[in-house]
């Protein structure tokens, strides 16, 4: 599959880093990886980076993450910890 990396979505975590979730070939095999980006400074060039902080998955464990997130929302919304309709700010 050409085209990679692919970043679906970002979760921003405050106004200098965030969360990507990103789909990208390691070592010829398609990984989902779940990374904190953030800004760093060299000199006068502030650039965003991947940090060591994250989790890189087999794409074949995308169905099985899904579930598990599925199911943390369901727990967390049966703990009230989530409000229905959205998510929280």
């Amino acid at each position: 599959m050409s085209g990679l990396p692919i970043t679906p979505h970002a979760f921003p975590m405050g106004s200098r880093a965030e969360v990507r979730l990103t789909l990208d070939r390691y070592d010829k095999a398609v990984r989902v990886d779940l990374r904190t980006w953030a800004d760093f400074k060299a000199g006068a060039v502030e650039t965003r980076c991947a940090t060591k902080k994250g989790v890189s998955l087999p794409v074949a464990l995308l169905p099985d993450l899904l579930a598990a997130v599925v199911k943390a929302d369901a727990l967390a919304r049966s703990l009230g910890l989530l409000e229905e309709g959205g998510a929280e700010g």
